[in-house]
């Protein structure tokens, strides 16, 4: 899968991030997703972000974007 954006290959993190209220893939690889990541709430696979807990909304899956 390729990033729509600049078609760069997604790694399996980036291909498992969803849109929250639809549940569809968003397909951005990590540098095109960060300029949106405030606005666009996703769901991600923790155990492929690779980032340190204190990252994550535990209730709802959601990377905080700092």
């Amino acid at each position: 899968m390729k990033c729509l954006s600049c078609d760069v290959i997604l790694t399996p993190f980036e291909a498992t991030r969803k849109y929250r209220s639809s549940m569809e893939p968003v397909d951005l690889c990590n540098l095109c997703f960060k300029p949106i990541s405030d606005q666009v709430p996703v769901v991600i696979r923790k155990d492929l972000a690779n980032l340190p807990e204190e990252d994550y909304d535990d209730d709802m899956e959601e990377f905080k974007d700092e």
